[in-house]
């Protein structure tokens, strides 16, 4: 008896927390939610991007096309070690995690960290600083900018 007592108080508070948290993300509005999305799938593509290698341009244009606006693009593609990605075998840069998203002018300013990995787990982060715009394909990077190391 008391087993499933215990076994409903869990599923209840399990049910509750879920459920806070989807109302938090549509509480967000439309528009950060945007550009979170937009800084999690370019995050998802660091480590995609050799910056030492012979191709790295491409793979810059490939990868962070649809996520960055077409000036810092070409920039980083005249200069790839200015871009953000892999530069060593290890660590690489696993993905970017979101501190803080703060309404700037029609874009956003996204604080966030990029969480390094080596085969045996976490190994550092890079504070970084994001500033995106809006465009007929949604927001995208306009600036990126990373921070000394923690």
């Amino acid at each position: 008896m008391v087993g499933n007592r215990y076994a409903m108080f869990a599923a209840l508070a399990t049910l509750t927390i879920a459920a806070l948290f989807v109302a938090t993300l549509l509480m967000r509005p439309a528009g950060e939610r945007e550009a979170r999305a937009a800084v999690e799938g370019f995050g998802a593509r660091l480590q995609k991007v050799s910056l030492l290698a012979t191709d790295a341009s491409l793979v810059i244009e490939e990868e962070y096309g649809a996520f960055v606006e077409p000036a810092l693009l070409a920039r980083w593609q005249h200069e790839p070690l200015e871009a953000p990605g892999r530069q060593a075998s290890s660590p690489w840069p696993d993905r970017i995690e979101i501190v803080r998203v703060a309404r700037q002018g029609s874009g956003y300013v996204v604080e966030g960290e990029i969480v390094l990995r080596t085969s045996a787990g976490d190994a550092g982060r890079t504070p970084v600083i994001i500033q995106l715009v809006p465009s007929d394909e949604g927001y995208r990077i306009a600036a990126f900018e990373e921070q000394e190391g923690i």
